[in-house]
């Protein structure tokens, strides 16, 4: 009976939901909890309609993914000592780069960088340089991202810039040794992103049916729960496995 309680559990339960990419009982949870607030409006809820954007993003759904990303953010800045503000910055500028706007997603993330230092959230510090190195390789600035990711333990980061630099053999053992260690973890959501670029660097290198065995069951679980930018988001490479993957029966 412990209405605080009852409402931060719902969120819990959202965030575990989505971390393990079940994303509809995820976005239930989290409408749930708005529900909840709807006559007792709390900053809290920045963290319920955060969620929603990043579950709305994943289904391409980029204009809901904006509105719920703003009311985030605009929530978020009443509350003191939370890195929530941070959190929506960096999530409308991966938006931005995905709209092909990358000069707004890169003032995002110089104005996420800003509040992170402000407020010393030093642990926001390597998501955002993993954004901002997202952003480089986007754009093929190569040098400025093997730059900037040099400072940091960000191995995933690292695997997309070695795949850039068009050395996927180099990529390979780093990704391994990440799907281990987030395996170990159960970490699921961590452990897709790892089988995504997996896959994508054994089709660089030529290894195509190892490539379409580490997707497989990323297309599967995908089919069910609506994924999109997944896999939209790894570019023209990742929609030519998608077309060898569909030749062969495997998606659809």
């Amino acid at each position: 009976g412990h209405f605080i309680i009852q409402v931060m559990a719902t969120l819990g339960i959202g965030l575990l939901q989505e971390a393990d990419m079940r994303l509809h009982a995820a976005a239930e949870r989290y409408q749930q909890m708005l529900t909840l607030l709807e006559d007792t409006p709390l900053a809290v809820a920045c963290e319920a309609h955060l969620g929603l954007a990043r579950i709305a993003y994943e289904w391409n759904d980029l204009e809901g993914a904006h509105r719920h990303a703003q009311q985030s953010i605009q929530q978020a800045q009443q509350l003191e000592s939370t890195d929530r503000s941070v959190a929506g910055l960096l999530f409308l500028a991966r938006l931005r780069a995905a709209q092909g706007d990358s000069s707004q997603a890169h003032r995002l993330l110089e104005e996420a960088q800003r509040v992170a230092h402000q407020h010393q959230f030093v642990h926001r510090i390597p998501e955002i340089a993993a954004e901002q190195g997202r952003l480089l390789l986007q754009q093929g600035n190569l040098t400025a991202a093997a730059t900037l990711l040099e400072t940091f333990d960000l191995p995933l980061s690292r695997a997309r810039l070695l795949l850039a630099q068009h050395n996927p053999t180099a990529a390979l053992p780093l990704l391994e040794a990440l799907r281990l260690t987030v395996e170990a973890k159960e970490w699921v959501d961590e452990r897709l992103k790892v089988l995504v670029l997996q896959a994508l660097a054994y089709a660089a290198e030529g290894t195509i049916d190892r490539a379409l065995h580490c997707l497989q069951e990323v297309l599967e679980r995908g089919a069910t729960e609506g994924w999109v930018r997944l896999f939209v988001d790894e570019g023209l490479p990742m929609a030519q496995l998608l077309a060898e993957a569909s030749a062969r029966g495997i998606a659809t």
